[in-house]
């Protein structure tokens, strides 16, 4: 079979040309898409950035003022504290089982833990607080333990604070003794 092209040689590199043109416009279109899509994924990737930041600064200034709670409340606590244990020490010692315990918890309450309150019914002490480690109320339950003015310890109820970071709340029962103290 023989082939005879009738299209004259200019006409077929003028389509030639042409592909060629098309083909070029297409891959700078595409390009051209390429670029737009991946300047838009750094826009959006900068905006998600930026909400980021702006939420961990947000979750900064949220803790930072919880912190200045925290130690409002210890400074008050640490002020009341001082004043309770000048009219403790005022008092004789020994004289009531109320006495020693109250020098105790004033005097050997670790740094980091604070009390909100002391009911005494009886020979029964409640003790509440706060703290930024557990570890250091299972310190100063040791502690009462070991000061010989408590005859029992309940054992502590401790249970994190929503919304704080690290604070603790806990709250425990012990039984006071009479008599003489270590």
């Amino acid at each position: 079979m023989i082939k005879i092209n009738l299209i004259p040689a200019s006409e077929i590199a003028k389509r030639k040309w042409d592909t060629q043109r098309v083909l070029l416009f297409a891959l700078s279109g595409a390009m051209i898409i390429g670029m737009s899509f991946l300047i838009g994924m750094d826009i959006y990737e900068w905006y998600n950035y930026s909400t980021l930041l702006k939420k961990i600064e947000y979750s900064i200034e949220r803790v930072n003022k919880d912190i200045q709670k925290v130690e409002l409340s210890m400074s008050k606590d640490d002020r009341y504290l001082k004043s309770l244990a000048s009219l403790i020490s005022s008092a004789e010692p020994k004289s009531h089982s109320i006495v020693p315990f109250l020098l105790f918890v004033t005097a050997d309450i670790p740094s980091g833990m604070w009390l909100e309150s002391l009911d005494f019914s009886g020979s029964v002490a409640k003790v509440q607080g706060k703290a930024f480690l557990d570890d250091s109320v299972g310190d100063f339950i040791s502690k009462l333990r070991d000061s010989g003015v408590v005859s029992s310890i309940s054992m502590p109820v401790i249970r994190h604070v929503e919304g704080s970071l690290g604070v603790s709340e806990f709250s425990f029962e012990c039984k006071l003794k009479r008599g003489t103290y270590k």
